[in-house]
């Protein structure tokens, strides 16, 4: 059996520039120094301290949690729980 192609002439198509294409593509490859800062956005060095300001865990929080399974307020299923530590970590089936 015998394939042929059969092209038909593109007469009269557009043809597209290359030069805007280019334009695009340096761009998208600009330094991040010289790409326009976001409104409002703050200079990384300042979100750093910000971020290591704040605590890494609510303590406060952590405590109204475990006054509140201590209280009977919260129901734990232990089973229910590893369950979906299995799942989450990709140990679960």
């Amino acid at each position: 059996m015998e394939i042929t192609r059969q092209l038909k002439p593109v007469i009269g198509a557009p043809v597209q520039s290359a030069a805007p294409q280019r334009s695009q593509r340096e761009e998208a490859a600009r330094p991040a120094a010289q790409a326009p800062a976001a409104s409002g956005a703050l200079p990384l060095e300042q979100v750093q301290e910000a971020l290591g300001a704040l605590p890494e865990v609510d303590l406060d929080k952590v405590a109204a949690i475990r006054d509140a399974l201590a209280r009977g307020e919260v129901s734990l299923d232990p089973e229910a729980l590893s369950r979906s530590m299995l799942d989450f970590h990709g140990g679960g089936a």
